[in-house]
């Protein structure tokens, strides 16, 4: 799993570097895929402890 913080971080640095645009929209992908990814664990590891999709 690419890891978010680290993403983020090379973003932030990128923009402040003035990276061309297509540098930061690769990283804003990059980022949005792992925060994606994160969100499936998330909602997988809630299934596992529930039982349920949308505990409530």
């Amino acid at each position: 799993m690419n890891n978010p913080d680290q993403i983020m971080a090379q973003l932030v640095a990128a923009r402040r570097a003035g990276a061309d645009y297509a540098t930061v929209f690769a990283l804003e992908l990059q980022y949005d895929a792992a925060m994606e990814e994160v969100r499936q664990r998330l909602a997988a590891l809630l299934v596992a402890l529930t039982g349920k999709e949308n505990p409530s």
